[in-house]
């Protein structure tokens, strides 16, 4: 076109082509995420009825296990030494075992502690 020419109804321009496929793309690709987002969500599942039987039985097997465990520790067999480095030396078997007991009650008390908190 130039200067003084006349313009038609209709009638192109100027041809942007390489903008209007960009745009025309990103059309698409909200048409696309809008048709997407439109779509029914799945149905969502219920959370299972809670069973307070079953937690408070649970409550009861840890405590359970735990005196268990305190029984097991108060019959663990003694040191043959007041002096502590001497039974390190030379009961090192008991040491571990007491060592051990000790462990287990301390995981069945977390236990019991976090079924009670639910």
């Amino acid at each position: 076109m130039k200067q003084g020419d006349r313009v038609k109804v209709s009638e192109t321009l100027s041809d942007r082509t390489a903008q209007r496929e960009r745009l025309e793309a990103r059309r698409n690709q909200l048409q696309i995420a809008i048709n997407q987002m439109s779509l029914p969500l799945p149905p969502i599942q219920q959370p299972p009825t809670p069973s307070f039987s079953e937690e408070e039985a649970a409550i009861a097997k840890a405590r359970n296990d735990l005196a268990l465990v305190e029984m097991e520790i108060e019959a663990a067999p003694p040191l043959r030494f007041k002096v502590d480095y001497l039974n390190v030396i030379h009961d090192q078997d008991k040491i571990q075992k007491r060592q051990w007991l000790q462990e287990k009650r301390i995981k069945h008390r977390l236990r019991s502690i976090l079924l009670l908190l639910g």
